[in-house]
């Protein structure tokens, strides 16, 4: 449910601005990307190796993975596991979405698992595991797509090195779960190949959470948990391609944002959400937002004519209520916000 209000004047008839959106194939790139079929899609393809051109070909399995997903979460959970805390290391997209998820769900969390995210790689994240943390007890998660991302791999040789000082060398491995696209690097790395769960090249990390990279998520919360994560996921994904564009949600936000910074000039969107479960939404969003559209150039590699995304930023309600709200309510600039509640919590 959105309530969209502008700052502006709006720039004609709700019933104009779907008649002119009808004609720009707005939900077509959605079904390119389910068949596909789109243009960019196709040419990536066609610069791939033969190896990645015939894994895209033969589109995963869903429930083969999910399968897979399963027997680990299952194993990991089990009363006679001896893991009590894992230890999710990735940066970008493959640590904001399944950390915002695990805190936001974590009122489904099992009580006799922690799990921990280390992102940075200044060695203070690794430096709090280390000391909080029994490496006897411990599961490592290693998530990179390319397995090449420095600060995970640098963070991964420190927690691999910090097991291997306390379990027997044969233990080791069976400590060590990673999710990427690189099974060889993976493997050369120390992880069995198969407790390398899939990432595929076109998985995009900013999107990821409802890939294998939401491994903490099901640790954390249960396969039923994750597997009704999904199906909102799937609800909404259809309720965008096949909903009509005078009630399509994710349309009329787009709409609303290029409005926003496009003909007001407005160049921030505040995100302000009114729940403390979902307090890690505007980081989130930040990298969802500013990674997929902060470009210069258009798919085509054309200069941009028009400005592209905005900037992101925000807090939680009450809390952002007492720091800038004074600047939004009576300040020089105006800044568009999204309010977000929770209807049902």
């Amino acid at each position: 449910m959105a309530d969209i209000a502008q700052p502006g004047p709006p720039p004609t008839r709700r019933e104009d601005v779907v008649e002119l959106v009808h004609g720009l194939d707005v939900v077509d790139p959605f079904r390119w990307l389910e068949s596909g079929e789109s243009p960019e899609v196709a040419d990536w393809v066609a610069r791939q190796n033969a190896h990645t051109r015939q894994a895209l070909d033969a589109r995963p399995d869903r429930e083969r993975w999910l399968e897979r997903l399963s027997a680990l979460v299952a194993s990991v959970r089990a009363p006679e596991s001896p893991v009590t805390d894992v230890v999710h290391v990735g940066i970008g997209g493959s640590d904001l979405g399944p950390r915002l998820a695990c805190d936001a769900l974590a009122a489904h969390a099992d009580e006799r698992l922690r799990v921990h995210f280390v992102p940075n790689v200044d060695g203070e994240a690794v430096a709090r595991v280390v000391r909080d943390v029994d490496p006897r007890r411990a599961l490592v998660c290693l998530v990179s797509k390319s397995f090449g991302t420095q600060e995970t791999l640098l963070n991964g040789t420190v927690l691999r090195d910090w097991l291997a000082g306390a379990l027997p060398q044969a233990e080791v491995a069976q400590r060590l779960v990673a999710v990427s696209a690189n099974v060889a690097a993976a493997t050369a790395f120390g992880v069995p190949a198969e407790r390398v769960l899939p990432m595929w090249d076109w998985v995009g990390g900013r999107y990821s959470l409802w890939s294998a990279v939401g491994l903490p998520i099901a640790l954390q919360c249960g396969m039923d948990v994750f597997r009704r994560l999904l199906a909102g996921a799937r609800r909404m994904d259809r309720h965008y391609a096949e909903a009509p564009l005078a009630r399509n949600l994710p349309v009329w936000l787009a709409l609303a944002g290029i409005w926003n910074r496009n003909a007001l000039g407005l160049a921030s969107l505040a995100c302000i959400p009114y729940d403390e479960r979902l307090r890690l939404l505007p980081a989130y969003l930040q990298q969802l937002e500013m990674e997929s559209n902060g470009k210069r150039v258009a798919a085509d590699g054309a200069p941009l004519a028009r400005a592209a995304a905005p900037v992101v930023w925000g807090d939680v309600g009450t809390n952002a209520q007492h720091a800038f709200f004074q600047s939004l309510h009576q300040g020089t600039d105006c800044v568009p916000v999204d309010l977000l509640g929770v209807v049902k919590p």
